[in-house]
């Protein structure tokens, strides 16, 4: 590589805009690659939504097939692969960390309440 185009090339790299543009670039490009899906993913939650295959949905009807079948991906994508080794992290099951996945807040004493009210109703 002439000397030249290697300090250009140097140049352009170390340019924070340039640098920025690709960090961005890349994170959509691994976005796009994760949550796009397939036909037949297309397919198939078209067929559980509307129960006709997608040739035959309205415009909005595909889209909705479409993006359920995206979010159905991305939801395996962050269960198989993300979840999975967030619960080896210390602190896992804080309810402050992970309010979502932690372990189960205490019943509140209406529910109680109404559990007993049905065990009650049926010893009787």
């Amino acid at each position: 590589m002439n000397s030249d185009v290697q300090a250009k090339l140097s140049g352009v790299l170390g340019d924070i805009g340039v640098k920025c543009t690709l960090a961005f670039a890349g994170t959509v490009a691994a976005g796009a690659a994760i949550v796009v899906p397939s036909g037949k993913q297309v397919e198939s939650a078209s067929l559980d939504i509307f129960g006709r295959p997608p040739s035959q949905l309205l415009p909005n009807e595909r889209r909705t097939a479409e993006f359920a079948a995206g979010h159905r991906r991305w939801k395996g994508f962050v269960e198989n692969s993300i979840y999975s080794w967030t619960r080896t992290l210390p602190g896992h099951d804080n309810p402050i960390v992970n309010p979502y996945k932690g372990p189960r807040r205490p019943q509140r004493p209406q529910q109680k309440l109404e559990e007993e009210v049905e065990a009650a109703a049926k010893q009787e």
